[in-house]
C-alpha cells in the first residue's frame, strides 16, 4: 500500500488553515498595554523553542526551558495586571485574548512538553534503568517488581506523552522514551509471567498443595519455549535453574488424583492447561492423562472474553458426574493489539474523506505496513479494503489540491511574465496527469485561470517576435547628426516603418520600455518634424506669402530643443515684421519688449529709447499719443516700418482705495475672526488686530515696527480679496483692526483706517462640588493564595506534605529534600515555589487549572488561570498550615456598582459620558470628560475651575449645552 509523504500531507494542512504566517519573534519583556495585534505575537518564541530543535533531532531539555517558563509566567500575570488596570474599554476582550494565546502557547505547549520530559526523564528512564540492573545482575524479584511499575507507567500514564503541540516533538519523544519502553514490556511479559508462576508454585508448595503446584509447572514448560532470543542470559540461565530446582522438589513429592469411580474404573489424573496469544482461536478440546498413562481428548466451552483480553480464565468439564477446572492463560499478544488500533482507527474515519482526516490515514496507513503476518490475519477484509480506498481517496485529493495549488500560485494573466512560463507548463501537465473524474473536481474558474495562462504564453511568443521586428527596424535608423534636408524622405519612410512595427507589438501587449531604442527613435521624429518647418521657410516666396503665419505657428510649436535644428530662421523673422507691429502695447510706466530679435532703429519721435530690446517712451502725467517709425536690420538685410501711433500713458499718483464693503467679517468663532479685503487697485497691505481698552490709536509709523502675533502682511491684487486670520481671541471682547496701503507706484494711504470686530459671550455650566473620583470597574481576578514568609528550603529529614485541589486536580506536595538555590532560584521561596509548580505540571491529568511561582522576595504563590467566584485553591493535608496563614482563597467576579455615567449636549450631537476608572485627582476627570467629548464630536470642553468643580464651556458660538443621563444629578 502507497504511503503518502507526512511531509507534503503537513504543508497542504499548512496552507488550508494557516493562510497566512507571520514571523516568530520573541515577546517583548517590556511591560505596556499591546494592540490585539501585539497580543497574538506573544510567546510565539517560547511554544517554538521545544519544537525547533526537533527538526534535527534534538530534545530540548527542561532546565534550558524553565526560566523562558518563568519568564512567560511573569510577563503573562503583569500583562494581564498591567490591563486590568488600564482605561481601555476594550480592556475585556485583551483579557480573553491575552488568556487565549497563554493557554495555547505555553499550558499546552511548553508547559505540556516540560511535563512529558519530566515524565520520561523522571519516571519511565529511572525505570528502565532499574530493568537493566536487574538484567545484569539477574535479579529476578527486582526485574518483576520493576516490571509491573514499567506496565502501570505505560498503561495508565503515558497519555502525558502526547498532549503538547508539535507532531515533530511527539514523534521524538515517543521513539526515544515509549518504544523502548514499549519494547521492553513486550519482551519481559513471558520471563516475567514465569517468574510469577515459579512464585506461585513455590507458595503452593509451602502449603502442601503438590497437584496445584504441578499444574503451575506444566504451564511454566509451555512458557520455557516461548522465552523471546533476546532474553539476556543471566536471566534465562537463572530462570531455567528456579524452573529445575522446583521440578525436582515435585518429584519427591505426589499426591495421587482422587478416584471418582470403582477400583478398576480409568479416571483422569491431570488435565493439560492451555496458553495461548490473545487474538488467536482457542482449541475446542483439551487433552486429559488417564490414571492407566493414557491421554484423552475432552470437548470444552471456553468464556466468551477470553480471547479478546489477556488474563487468567477458567472453564469445567463433567466426567463420570465429577467437574474438573481446566486453567487458560492468555498472554498479551501486541500483534493482536496492533491489528485491533488499526482496525478501531479505519472504522471511525469517515467515507468521504477531507484534508483534516489526512494525517489519521497516513496513521493508519503506517501501522499497517508496519505489521506482520499474524497481526495482517487479524484485520478485517473489508477494514483493509476501506484502507486503501481511502489511501486512494487522499492521494487523489492531494493530487487535485496540487493542481489547485499550482494554479492559485500562478499570478493573474495580466501579470503574467516570462518568468513564469514554466510554471505554467508544468501546472499544465500536472492538469493533464489527472483522471477524467478528477479534473471534475477542480473549480471551472481555476480551469479557466489555467487556460488563459496557456493562450497567453502563445500570445506571449507573438508578441516577443514583434518586439524583435521592431527592435530590427530600430536598429536601422541613422544617428541624430546624420539627419538632414537631402535624406528627410527616405528618414520619414522608416519613421513610418518603425511605427506601424510598434504599434503591432504593442497591441499584443508589448511596452515602450520593450524598445531599448526608442527614445533615439524619438529624438530622431522630433528632428524631422524641425527640419520639416526648416523646408517650409525655405519655400517661402516673401512678406506677403499666404502661408507666413502658418509657418510662423509651426515654429512656435517646436520645442527650444527643435528650433535650433533650424538654419534659416532669419528668413521667417524678416518676411513676418510688417505683421507684428500691430501687437506692441504699452504698460503704464510706456515700456514694450519688442517680440524678435532684430537690430532696431527709431526714426522721428523725440525721447524714445531702445535698450536691449526694451522699446520705452517718454512719461507724463496727463497721457499722449506718439507716432514711432522703427528701421530694423537682419543678417544684413534692412526693412523700415510704416510710422504708427503708440498712446502713452498718464502717471498714476493715486493710493489705494477700499472697495464698497470692505474690510468685512467671513468666519467667527469664540477665539477667531476671519477679515477679507479687497482694492481698486494692487495693494501691499500692512494691518494690525488690537482689543479696545481705552488707550491711543497706533500711528502709522506704530503699525510698520509692530511685529507681534495680530500683525499681518500681504500683497492683495486688483481684482481679488485677500483673507486675514486671527486667532487667540476671547469671547465677550471688543476688538479694533488697523490697517493702511500702498500701490506699485509708492502711492500711500494718508491716515490709518479702522474696523471694529466684537466677539459675543459662550455657553457654560458648573459642575457640583466633587470629593470621590474613583469610579473604577473592579474587574474580575484570579485565586492566589500568597505563602507565609519563607526563610529556608531545607527539608531533608523534616519532609513537609500538603495537598492542592483546584476543583480540577488534586495535588500531592512532598517537600523531602534539600531544594537548592540557583541563579533563575535565588531565594528559598523561589526554589520552593518551583518544586510546587513542578508538582503541578506532573499531576495536571484532567487538564491545568492552576500554577505556582514566587517573583522573588521570601514568598510564593499558588493561584488559577481562571478568575472570578468559582476560581479557588484550596490547601489541606499534615503540614499547609506551616506554609499559609489560610487553607483556601477565591477569586472575585467583575463589579461595576461605582461607574457612573451621564450625557451632554450641544443641541445638536450626544456625548454619553461613561466614567469606569479611577481618576485620583480633577485634572484626570476632565481629561476623561474631554477625550469622550471630542470622540463624540460634541462642540463642548470640559475645563478645571478648582481641585473640586469642573466648567463646561461650548467650543463655538450659539452653543446651548444640556445634560442628562441616570447619574446627572450628582455631578450637575
Amino acid at each position: 500500500m502507497k504511503k503518502v509523504s507526512k511531509i507534503f500531507v503537513s504543508l497542504v494542512l499548512l496552507i488550508s488553515f494557516f493562510p497566512t504566517l507571520i514571523g516568530t519573534e520573541k515577546a517583548s519583556a517590556n511591560v505596556g498595554i499591546p494592540s490585539n495585534e501585539n497580543l497574538e505575537k506573544l510567546f510565539k518564541h517560547e511554544s517554538m523553542a521545544y519544537i525547533d530543535p526537533s527538526y534535527e533531532g534534538v530534545l530540548t531539555s527542561t532546565s534550558q526551558l524553565y526560566v523562558m517558563l518563568n519568564q512567560a509566567k511573569k510577563q503573562y500575570i503583569e500583562f494581564r495586571k498591567e490591563i486590568v488596570s488600564s482605561h481601555n474599554g476594550n480592556k475585556n476582550t485583551q483579557l480573553k485574548l491575552l488568556d487565549s494565546v497563554y493557554e495555547e502557547r505555553i499550558t499546552k505547549g511548553l508547559v505540556a512538553y516540560i511535563d512529558a520530559m519530566n515524565y520520561a526523564t523522571k519516571y519511565l528512564d529511572p525505570i528502565m534503568e532499574q530493568i537493566h540492573v536487574a538484567e545484569q545482575t539477574g535479579d529476578l524479584d527486582k526485574l518483576e517488581k520493576e516490571y509491573h511499575k514499567l506496565s502501570y507507567q505505560l498503561k495508565d500514564r503515558s497519555s502525558i506523552l502526547y498532549r503538547f503541540r508539535g507532531k515533530v516533538t511527539r514523534d521524538l519523544i515517543l521513539s526515544r522514551y515509549k518504544l523502548p519502553a514499549d519494547n521492553k514490556r513486550t519482551e519481559l511479559i513471558i520471563p516475567v509471567t514465569i517468574i510469577m508462576k515459579t512464585n506461585e508454585a513455590e507458595l503452593y508448595m509451602k502449603e502442601g498443595k503438590i497437584e496445584e503446584a504441578k499444574k503451575i509447572m506444566l504451564l511454566v514448560e509451555g512458557l520455557m519455549t516461548k522465552l523471546p532470543s533476546n532474553s539476556t542470559n543471566l536471566v534465562l540461565s537463572k530462570l531455567i535453574k528456579e524452573v529445575v530446582d522446583i521440578e525436582k522438589q515435585l518429584e519427591t513429592q505426589t499426591t495421587p488424583v482422587p478416584n471418582p469411580g470403582s477400583g478398576s474404573e480409568v479416571s483422569i489424573s491431570t488435565i493439560q492447561d492451555v496458553i495461548v496469544k490473545q487474538g488467536l482461536v482457542l482449541p475446542k478440546t483439551v487433552t486429559a492423562k488417564m490414571s492407566n498413562g493414557a491421554t484423552k481428548s475432552y470437548s470444552v466451552v471456553w468464556p466468551e472474553q477470553s480471547t479478546l483480553i489477556p488474563g487468567e480464565f477458567t472453564a469445567e468439564i463433567q466426567v463420570n458426574g465429577k467437574k474438573y477446572t481446566i486453567h487458560l492463560t492468555v498472554m498479551e499478544n501486541s500483534n493482536y493489539v496492533d491489528a485491533m488500533t488499526l482496525q478501531s482507527i479505519i472504522e471511525t474515519l469517515p467515507e468521504v474523506i477531507t484534508i483534516i482526516n489526512y494525517e489519521e490515514i497516513n496513521r493508519a496507513n503506517d501501522l499497517f505496513e508496519s505489521l506482520n503476518d499474524e497481526a495482517l490475519s487479524f484485520i478485517n477484509v473489508e477494514v483493509q479494503k476501506k484502507l486503501e480506498k481511502l489511501v486512494q481517496m487522499m492521494e487523489d485529493q492531494i493530487k487535485v489540491e496540487n493542481v489547485i495549488g499550482k494554479i492559485n500560485s500562478l499570478p493573474e494573466v495580466t501579470d503574467l511574465t516570462s518568468m513564469n512560463i514554466n510554471t505554467i507548463l508544468e501546472t499544465k501537465l500536472a492538469y493533464e496527469g489527472l483522471s477524467e473524474q478528477l479534473r471534475l473536481m477542480i473549480p471551472a474558474t481555476l480551469i479557466e485561470k489555467l487556460q488563459a495562462s496557456i493562450e497567453w504564453i502563445a500570445i506571449h511568443a507573438e508578441k516577443q517576435a514583434l518586439i524583435q521586428a521592431a527592435n530590427d527596424a530600430l536598429g536601422q535608423l541613422p544617428s541624430l547628426v546624420d539627419v538632414k534636408v537631402e535624406t528627410l524622405g527616405a528618414t520619414q519612410a522608416l519613421i513610418g516603418e518603425i511605427h506601424g512595427k510598434i504599434d503591432a507589438a504593442i497591441s499584443k501587449g508589448a511596452i515602450l520600455g520593450d524598445f531599448p531604442n526608442y527614445t533615439a527613435f524619438l529624438n530622431i521624429i522630433s528632428k524631422v518634424d524641425a527640419l520639416k518647418v526648416e523646408v517650409e521657410i525655405a519655400n517661402l516666396i516673401g512678406p506677403d506669402d499666404s502661408n507666413l503665419i502658418e509657418i510662423r505657428n509651426h515654429y512656435d510649436s517646436l520645442s527650444e530643443e527643435q528650433q535650433s535644428f533650424i538654419s534659416n530662421y532669419s528668413k521667417l523673422l524678416v518676411l513676418e515684421d510688417a505683421t507684428k507691429f500691430s501687437l506692441i502695447t504699452l504698460n503704464k510706466n510706456g515700456e514694450v519688449t519688442l517680440p524678435y530679435k532684430v537690430d532696431v532703429e527709431i526714426i522721428g519721435d523725440n525721447g524714445w529709447t531702445y535698450t536691449n530690446g526694451l522699446l520705452k517712451a517718454p512719461i507724463s502725467e496727463t497721457g499722449r499719443v506718439a507716432t514711432v517709425q522703427l528701421k530694423l536690420s537682419l543678417d544684413g538685410n534692412t526693412w523700415t516700418s510704416s510710422k504708427f501711433d503708440i498712446v502713452i500713458p498718464a502717471t498714476d499718483l493715486q493710493a489705494p482705495i477700499a472697495k464698497e464693503g470692505f474690510p468685512r467679517t467671513l468666519n467667527m468663532t469664540k477665539s477667531s475672526v476671519t477679515v477679507e479685503m479687497a482694492f481698486d487697485e494692487k495693494a501691499i497691505v500692512q494691518a494690525l488686530l488690537v482689543e479696545e481698552d481705552g488707550t491711543e490709536d497706533p500711528s502709522i509709523n506704530d503699525l510698520i515696527l509692530e511685529d507681534g502675533p495680530q500683525k499681518r502682511i500681504a500683497t492683495v491684487e486688483k481684482d481679488s480679496s485677500f483673507s486675514f486670520v486671527f486667532e487667540g481671541l476671547s469671547a465677550g471682547k471688543t476688538y479694533t483692526l488697523f490697517y493702511f496701503a500702498e500701490d506699485e507706484s509708492g502711492n500711500k494711504m494718508k491716515n490709518l483706517a479702522k474696523y471694529s470686530i466684537s466677539i459675543p459671550y459662550v455657553s457654560t455650566l458648573e459642575s457640583l462640588a466633587i470629593s470621590n473620583f474613583d469610579y473604577a470597574t473592579i474587574f474580575a481576578s484570579q485565586a492566589v493564595l500568597v505563602s507565609k514568609p519563607i526563610s529556608s528550603s531545607n527539608f531533608q529529614g523534616n519532609s513537609k506534605k500538603f495537598t492542592i485541589y483546584d476543583g480540577t486536580n488534586t495535588i500531592n506536595v512532598d517537600l523531602w529534600w534539600n531544594i537548592p538555590q540557583n541563579e533563575y532560584a535565588i531565594t528559598p521561596a523561589m526554589s520552593i515555589g518551583s518544586a510546587v509548580e513542578s508538582y503541578i505540571q506532573m499531576n495536571n491529568l484532567n487538564g491545568r487549572a492552576t500554577w505556582a511561582s514566587s517573583f522573588g522576595g521570601d514568598t510564593f504563590q499558588i493561584g488559577t488561570f481562571n478568575t472570578g467566584k468559582s476560581a479557588f485553591v484550596q490547601v489541606s493535608g499534615p503540614n499547609w498550615n506551616e506554609f499559609f496563614y489560610t487553607d483556601r482563597v477565591t477569586g472575585s467576579d467583575e463589579d461595576t456598582s461605582k461607574n457612573r455615567s451621564f450625557s451632554i449636549s450641544d443641541g445638536l450631537k450626544i456625548a454619553e459620558i461613561n466614567l469606569n476608572d479611577n481618576y485620583y485627582t480633577m485634572d484626570q476627570l476632565v481629561d476623561s470628560l474631554n477625550s469622550q467629548l471630542t470622540s463624540a464630536n460634541v462642540k463642548v470642553e470640559a475645563i478645571k475651575k478648582d481641585d473640586n468643580h469642573f466648567i463646561l464651556k461650548a467650543t463655538e458660538l450659539n452653543v446651548n449645552i444640556t445634560v442628562d443621563g441616570t447619574d446627572k444629578n450628582e455631578f450637575f
